[in-house]
């Protein structure tokens, strides 16, 4: 499949990208449109839809994976994530987040998703002793990655919202 095949799909090469940096390599163009099958593939080609605007189809693509696997951590909380970003049904979105979160108990990310998620929902003392569980995982990390980076500067913000300071 080549790139016009792609753009021809509403898939741009910026989201193609993001899903390839997010562990595409080596499954092909088949992979991230989802044709293989696989959890993993539904996941990726989620991920590139949304990216490219598509919610819908990347909402049907998320849960085809969760239904190929139902207890994977990170489909849980992509879907749970996104439904709260678009306003859709934010018992099931905390649900999906609070599962991934029990299978995953250490996933800073994770967590902080769980954080924001309560602080969405107004449940403001949990919110706070979520989001200061985030704001450790990642210092007992050790070393900084790019998307923990990013975690920070959405954490403390987050946590001000929530305190009406960092302290």
């Amino acid at each position: 499949m080549d790139a016009d095949s792609f753009r021809t799909r509403g898939i741009s090469r910026r989201a193609l990208l993001q899903s390839a940096a997010l562990g595409t390599a080596g499954l092909g163009a088949t992979a991230v449109l989802g044709g293989c099958g696989s959890p993993l593939a539904a996941g990726l080609a989620g991920s590139a839809l949304e990216q490219a605007g598509r919610w819908p189809d990347a909402r049907a693509s998320i849960e085809q994976g969760l239904k190929l696997a139902p207890e994977n951590p990170l489909l849980l909380n992509f879907l749970g994530y996104a439904k709260l970003t678009h306003g859709e049904d934010a018992d099931a979105a905390e649900a999906m987040i609070r599962k991934a979160s029990a299978l995953r108990p250490s996933d800073a990310s994770i967590t902080d998703s769980l954080g924001w998620a309560l602080y969405k929902r107004g449940k403001l003392p949990e919110a706070i002793e979520t989001l200061q569980k985030a704001g450790i995982l990642v210092a007992l990390a050790g070393s900084l990655k790019p998307e923990q980076v990013k975690l920070l500067g959405h954490v403390a913000p987050d946590y001000y919202a929530v305190r009406g300071s960092v302290c």
